[in-house]
């Protein structure tokens, strides 16, 4: 039976090379990776099992350095890196992202596939409030849960709305004025009150790999805590509803020289960008049942929570037009229940509103924040017309109704907190111009005149100063 002996000679002999090189492999320490045709990792390169994904790029980027990749099997890795990173659902690993920035200093990368690189950057997550009362906007909070980069990247990513459905059916989204936030947010600070349009991001974040310029493998948020509003239907009924957000990213390469800009969605090509679908479920109530829960006030949770809210610094200086501006930060530490205050500065024989101060209890400074506690302050300010103090009193006031502009804080501390004998210092400032545009005649102030506020506005009306009136009509 030489013919049956031949082929079962053959079906012992094809495997046995393997299993020598595996043995091989074992007994020497060396990787089986590199002893594997192209083919094979490329296969290989379809699963979902991260440790073999990481080996089998870092051995895709070990044969580029040596030369032993021509330019079609370059092409096909990059494809294969940017299907891994372009599904959540498949682990990621830097080292593809390694590999695609190292071919593309060669010039082995296309314009495309670099944009199409930076566009999925990031997987991101929705989250809404689960309960809102009838008539009120539903507050989403757009985050990344993986940034999927190279080490050394560093990229600027937008993501607008494309289209919304409320429970399958179309909705026209309406992004009515951000939510409050007690972190440092460019959109409250530039255009505060008023509505982003269709054409504006509702989430932006710059976001590196571990080995960056700066030195974080973390998120540097430029909206960190903003909590946009979406519109709803005045005819949407109680009960639960389904909202999907399909949402079109884009990245910009962070270039340390020259920077990065933000963009408009109508200025994008869109062949250029990354469609996302996010869904998330909440609940409509009656006004009365859809309320914040206030904790009574005790002694020990007062201490704790002046502790976290400690100033940090107060100082006041002239802001133009003969006003004068406070700035109070406060620590920016892990409350041990859900806050939501407005805050007032008493001075001179009036009082002043500063702004919020709301912190969900799981967080240092806001619920998406990447910074460790402490790390981030809250910064208040106001206009406090001619005063010059040296020291004033800190008030926070409860307003569980700000809570409600969150997705996350249901329940807050309904006790009133008063800091007196903050110490203020006297700033003058030799150089620059201060702008400030709020009303310094009024002892109330809606708390909307800080420096970054009023420089924002200055920059807006300038703007507009320049448009042509042609085409404004």
């Amino acid at each position: 039976m030489w013919s049956v002996a031949s082929i079962g000679a053959v079906l012992i002999l094809l495997p046995l090379s393997g299993i020598c090189v595996t043995v091989y492999a074992v007994l020497t320490g060396a990787d089986i990776h590199s002893y594997k045709p192209t083919g094979i990792l490329l296969w290989e390169a379809k699963g979902d099992n991260a440790q073999t994904l990481a080996a089998v790029a870092k051995e895709f980027s070990k044969r580029r350095q040596a030369g032993k990749l021509d330019s079609a099997t370059i092409g096909r890795v990059v494809d294969t890196a940017l299907a891994i990173q372009g599904d959540p659902d498949r682990p990621w690993s830097e080292d593809w992202g390694d590999f695609i920035e190292m071919v593309n200093l060669d010039g082995d990368v296309t314009d495309e596939q670099m944009q199409r690189f930076r566009n999925q950057c990031v997987s991101l997550a929705c989250d809404v409030r689960p309960r809102i009362a009838m008539g009120r906007p539903l507050p989403i909070k757009i985050s990344h849960e993986e940034i999927r980069l190279s080490s050394g990247s560093m990229v600027f990513a937008q993501a607008f709305i494309s289209s919304a459905f409320l429970d399958g059916q179309p909705l026209e989204p309406q992004i009515v004025p951000p939510g409050v936030t007690d972190e440092f947010s460019m959109l409250n600070y530039a255009i505060p009150n008023q509505s982003m349009g269709a054409g504006f991001p509702i989430w932006a974040d710059m976001v590196s790999g571990d080995s960056s310029p700066w030195g974080m493998g973390m998120t540097m948020s430029m909206q960190m805590g903003e909590v946009p509003m979406l519109g709803l239907p005045d005819d949407i009924a109680p009960g639960d509803h389904e909202l999907r957000l399909v949402l079109s990213v884009r990245g910009q390469e962070v270039d340390m020289n020259s920077g990065f800009g933000w963009e408009n969605q109508s200025e994008e090509n869109d062949a250029a960008q990354h469609i996302v679908t996010l869904t998330s479920r909440f609940v409509v109530t009656p006004t009365d049942e859809a309320g914040i829960e206030v904790i009574e006030p005790t002694a020990e949770l007062e201490a704790e929570i002046r502790d976290v809210l400690s100033p940090v610094s107060g100082w006041v200086y002239d802001a133009g037009f003969g006003g004068r501006q406070a700035q109070i930060s406060l620590q920016g530490g892990a409350v041990p229940c859900g806050i939501a205050f407005d805050a007032f500065l008493r001075v001179g024989g009036k009082q002043v509103a500063l702004g919020p101060v709301l912190r969900a209890p799981r967080s240092g400074t806001a619920a998406a924040s990447p910074f460790p506690p402490g790390m981030m302050s809250t910064d208040l300010s106001a206009s406090i017309g001619k005063a010059d103090i040296t020291d004033a009193t800190l008030v926070l006031k409860p307003n569980p109704a700000l809570a409600l502009r969150t997705t996350e804080i249901t329940r807050v501390y309904g006790g009133e907190i008063v800091i007196e004998s903050l110490e203020i210092q006297d700033v003058d400032f030799e150089s620059g111009v201060q702008i400030d545009t709020t009303d310094t005649e009024t002892d109330e102030d809606d708390g909307s005149g800080s420096a970054l506020g009023a420089l924002g506005r200055f920059f807006l009306e300038s703007a507009k100063d320049n448009e042509d009136p042609e085409e404004d009509e």
